[in-house]
């Protein structure tokens, strides 16, 4: 895909990172970012774009918050152990199902599993897109500390 190119449905997943309860309750405007990512997967069903949900060691962290739960009910999120998503075969698996070259990024935190999955994502070739009003981090300094490596660039590719 050309540099610059609209982002389209076909080739595009939208992945929510480790958005669990022990968790997100010390999140920072937990109350807007699930809000959003909640906005961001009722667009996604009506644009058909697939969504993959991943857990951070659920048996600790707990599972996804039911704000988002309730809205994804059908979908068995990824489990893995590692920071990055794509360091979890199974993860690797299912975007090679759904054919995605562009991953839209939500979820927690934002300086940790998401700044690595878009870091990972892009040395694989991948086109990523953080939403940025729907990933945060226990502390505000650690979400800004994401923004400060992208610049003013809305995507990565």
């Amino acid at each position: 895909m050309p540099r610059g190119s609209l982002l389209t449905r076909d080739g595009t997943i939208l992945v929510v990172i480790d958005v669990q309860e022990k968790l997100f309750a010390k999140v920072k405007e937990r109350e807007k970012i699930a809000s959003n990512i909640c906005r961001l997967i009722r667009f996604a069903g009506l644009l058909g774009v697939p969504v993959m949900m991943t857990e951070q060691y659920p048996k600790g962290l707990g599972p996804t918050i039911p704000e988002i739960r309730k809205l994804t009910s059908e979908i068995r999120p990824v489990e893995k152990v590692e920071f990055s998503c794509l360091a979890s075969q199974e993860f690797r698996r299912r975007l090679d199902e759904a054919e995605a070259r562009n991953l839209i990024l939500t979820g927690i935190e934002a300086h940790i599993c998401v700044a690595q999955t878009a870091i990972e994502a892009l040395a694989d070739g991948y086109r990523v897109y953080v939403v940025q009003d729907a990933v945060s981090s226990r502390k505000l300094e650690d979400k800004d500390g994401e923004d400060e490596g992208r610049g003013s660039r809305d995507s990565y590719d």
